[in-house]
């Protein structure tokens, strides 16, 4: 077992160590890289703590990577502020991350598990409205059972946890995606041909300004589309679209749509074709 209660940084690499089961770290403000490749110790990823339940939940520089851990599988709900999480070659069969961190630069890395069929974020930190980021980045690559990835913000301060940035190379299976924020929401090349349930609503709610303690007309604040590609989703039956920037949508591959959600944005559309729907 290892517990680290006072060091100025930590960055360690610990490798082919059948002992160890225990890692859990104590100190707060400190960058943090940490490695654990082929520890076949581990039964829990709850045994395994970086920056969980510290003062500071908005440090910056907190990476954990798991290689090899064939004991750290199933359905796995793990809650830590680490803002650089990497899992490789895992027996995974479902993910859900449990987080308050909003620093920059969160990625959350899960490739090469073949058992994996989802891969949950749950943003549970509220307040925090002066910060203008609250983005992550999403590697699910080479998971070829994978079938949702769904992002759960909090819309309490207007700018819930989304997808930056989203690479599922290898991960053809994929049929539910939700918290896209990206400008250009292309599908046309990813080959998500069974994807039939699409997300990319920015959540929020109005924000009000006072002056005087007076309140004015509350805003709409809107997410980062604004172009969007359905051409390679033949197989969509859901999606949901509101309060984006996009101004306009083509649905005239998407012959199973079942249900369309773009309240606020249709404000943004001049035209909306949505003939020859008949399941809608």
């Amino acid at each position: 077992e290892i517990y680290v209660h006072d060091t100025k940084t930590l960055n360690i690499h610990i490798k082919d160590n059948d002992k160890l089961r225990v890692f859990k770290v104590y100190v707060p403000e400190i960058k943090k890289t940490i490695t654990l490749e082929n520890c076949t110790g581990f039964n829990s990823f709850n045994d395994i703590q970086v920056h969980k339940n510290l003062d500071n939940y908005n440090f910056e520089g907190q990476k954990l990577t798991i290689i090899n851990s064939p004991n750290l599988g199933g359905d796995i709900v793990y809650n830590d502020d680490v803002n650089d999480l990497t899992i490789l070659n895992s027996p995974l069969k479902s993910f859900t991350f449990d987080t308050n961190n909003k620093t920059k630069d969160r990625k959350l890395t899960i490739t090469n598990a073949p058992n994996l069929k989802s891969i949950i974020v749950n943003e549970k930190n509220k307040g925090n409205s002066y910060l203008n980021f609250n983005k992550i980045e999403i590697d699910a690559s080479n998971n070829p059972n994978l079938e949702e990835i769904i992002i759960n913000g909090d819309s309490y301060n207007n700018k819930p946890l989304t997808i930056s940035k989203l690479t599922v190379n290898g991960s053809l299976n994929l049929k539910k995606l939700k918290g896209l924020n990206i400008e250009n929401a292309d599908f046309s090349k990813l080959g998500l041909t069974k994807l039939e349930d699409l997300d990319i609503s920015f959540y929020n709610k109005y924000e009000y300004s006072t002056t005087n303690s007076t309140v004015v007309k509350p805003e709409r604040i809107f997410g980062e589309t604004t172009s969007i590609n359905l051409n390679d989703l033949p197989n969509l039956k859901n999606f949901r679209g509101f309060n984006q920037k996009f101004s306009s949508i083509d649905f005239s591959n998407n012959s199973l749509l079942e249900d369309i959600d773009l309240v606020s944005t249709i404000d943004n559309i001049e035209t909306l074709d949505i003939s020859n729907k008949i399941n809608l």
